[in-house]
């Protein structure tokens, strides 16, 4: 715990601005957010609009290559495909980056959970649980644009739900190739 030292705060302010960059002036730092917000809007909205029909290709191509309980694979598609669509209207228009950064979040650990509840019900589907999850990070940053200290929360929800999913079934030396292959 950090005491009254001012050394102590003046770290954890230079912790934070390393992590969070803001600008001096809140006026700048308010209008460079709602920029930002306008020009990664659109992309957002494209990222929801293209993983609608990626969950349907799921719910096509997952059955061809392995086997799964079609009530699984159904319902977890179903459930995305509404995720997105919901993501989808809650950043129209012009939504504020603290909302698409929020709704990045929660599309991000959904997107996770899905991915290793199907892979967890497809015969042989852990091994494709990594680099499914691998994409989902990926998607994540490239399309929400998550900053570094909100990106922590997915970041390590998908972490976690992995390690629930794989860990009951996979040695310690498979644990850390696998964690050690997902680290950037």
């Amino acid at each position: 715990m950090l005491g009254g030292h001012p050394r102590d705060h003046r770290t954890l302010a230079r912790l934070r601005r390393a992590l969070a960059p803001r600008f001096d002036e809140p006026a700048l730092e308010e209008a460079f957010r709602r920029d930002q917000a306008r020009e990664t809007a659109p992309i957002v909205r494209s990222g929801f609009v293209v993983g609608i029909p990626l969950w349907i290709a799921v719910a096509v191509v997952l059955p061809l290559a392995a086997t799964i309980d079609p009530f699984v694979l159904y319902a977890t598609v179903a459930v995305m495909v509404v995720v997105d669509a919901v993501s989808l209207v809650l950043v129209r228009g012009v939504p504020s980056m603290a909302r698409i950064d929020a709704v990045g979040i929660v599309s991000a650990i959904a997107n996770a959970v899905a991915i290793l509840a199907l892979a967890a019900a497809a015969s042989g589907g852990q091994e494709y649980a990594l680099p499914a999850l691998m994409l989902t990070t990926l998607y994540a940053v490239a399309i929400f644009r998550i900053g570094v200290p909100r990106a922590l929360a997915p970041a390590a929800a998908i972490l976690a739900v992995f390690l629930l999913a794989v860990a009951p079934t996979s040695t310690p030396g498979q644990l850390v190739f696998d964690l050690l292959s997902w680290a950037p």
